[in-house]
């Protein structure tokens, strides 16, 4: 019988990953959300703003959101940066 065990130390993900990459995806989820209920045009990957008002309504909203998750991370222990590279991650990867 093949010896599978070098493999499956490769594909573990620490916990605290997990929990970083939920983060990021709740800020995506949240962020689509609520451009796909408030903006006007439909582009390629999702609503976009038509005008500066709905510019502003999907950047505050980014901020808001933003916030939240920092507030949720801080609390688990994670630094900005930490929340920051898992959100950009995200979108890298995920887009």
């Amino acid at each position: 019988m093949p010896d599978y065990s070098i493999y499956s130390s490769e594909f573990k993900i620490n916990p605290t990953e997990i929990k970083l990459r939920l983060l990021a995806a709740q800020y995506h989820d949240e962020c689509d959300s609520f451009d796909n209920k408030n903006l006007s045009i439909d582009g390629v990957d999702g609503k976009l703003p038509a005008n500066d008002f709905e510019r502003q309504l999907m950047v505050d909203n980014y901020r808001m959101v933003k916030d939240k998750i920092y507030r949720i991370g801080l609390k688990e222990g994670f630094s900005r940066e930490d929340i920051r590279k898992a959100i950009r991650d995200h979108a890298k990867h995920n887009r």
